[in-house]
């Protein structure tokens, strides 16, 4: 392959603007008779023609040829495609956040009759959930077994290779930046919930993210069981909010759920920690783990912070 310094470049070579976009026409050579053409967007995304062409007039020529025929967008990409070259360690900027937000939800066509159908994932804070409980429980999860249930029942209809590399980046991505986090700084890791504003007050809205760390717990059901009352407990705040209990966090007064929902974020790091502690010997053993706390009683304070007593809660 030619090195740039090796190329000589055509002063027809220029930049071209339609519709609002602009393009730039690089044709060059390597010094021998033929010439090569490419056209490269803002984004840095580039087409080449697989014909080279006798004079760079010819070249030219072919350009404003398809430029007539295909429109000047289709030697436009976006943004996104770019992002796959990224580090894979590298957080996600707002607006990858945003693409990737918007990606989810609209590879269901609004239109879809969806019903007794599995959406899979399709917002940035039940994703968040998702990966979450992927690299906090007890034993590795594999793209190939978590990518089919972020999708449900609606894997894109891909338009390119490069649009699956694009959103596959973000996607470990995202999931590469929770784990760091929980790794390095558990104590700066918090939940992605929404918010909404309610007659000028914020309230906190926690289900989307709790149904997705179910849907990542359930990928591995039979190892969380593993974990013994003691999980148990510290899942009871996450679960309220799920299709798991019937949404039974909503079912108590305000002050209860609120208290019930500030109690999932330290119990998820403390879920992060205890299968960090057990994982080695999960591993190596069969074996249940024993409980490193306590039974609860019937008749203690639930722990799940609503203040009934556990047997009138969430004991079953």
């Amino acid at each position: 392959m030619l090195e740039d310094d090796e190329l000589i470049l055509s002063p027809l070579s220029q930049s071209v603007t339609r519709d609002g976009e602009t393009v730039s026409v690089e044709i060059y050579t390597g010094g021998d008779d033929d010439w090569l053409l490419e056209v490269v967007d803002q984004y840095e995304n580039s087409t080449v023609w697989n014909d080279q062409f006798k004079t760079d007039e010819e070249a030219l020529a072919a350009f404003f040829s398809a430029l007539e025929e295909d429109g000047i967008h289709a030697f436009v990409g976006s943004p996104e495609e770019e992002l796959f070259q990224t580090d894979p360690n590298q957080e996600l900027a707002d607006t990858e956040m945003q693409l990737l937000d918007q990606f989810l939800l609209q590879r269901i066509d609004e239109n879809e009759n969806t019903d007794g159908k599995d959406e899979g994932i399709i917002d940035l804070s039940e994703l968040d959930g998702f990966f979450t409980a992927i690299v906090s429980g007890p034993v590795m999860i594999s793209p190939s077994q978590w990518l089919p249930a972020v999708w449900g029942d609606y894997e894109p209809d891909w338009e390119s290779e490069r649009q699956f590399e694009t959103v596959m980046s973000l996607l470990i991505r995202y999931m590469n930046s929770i784990a760091d986090l929980l790794m390095e700084n558990p104590a700066q890791f918090e939940p992605l919930f929404f918010e909404r504003d309610v007659d000028g007050q914020t309230t906190m809205i926690v289900d989307e993210w709790c149904e997705g760390y179910l849907r990542g717990r359930n990928l591995a059901s039979h190892e969380w069981q593993n974990g013994g009352q003691e999980m148990h407990i510290l899942l009871i705040p996450i679960l309220a909010f799920t299709s798991a209990t019937d949404w039974r966090g909503h079912d108590f007064g305000d002050p209860e759920t609120e208290n019930i929902q500030k109690a999932i974020a330290p119990n998820v790091r403390e879920i992060h920690a205890f299968w960090l502690n057990q994982r080695a010997e999960l591993l190596n053993s069969s074996q249940p783990l024993r409980r490193s706390e306590p039974r609860v009683g019937r008749n203690d304070p639930c722990p799940c912070g609503s203040g009934k007593k556990y047997k009138k809660c969430c004991l079953h």
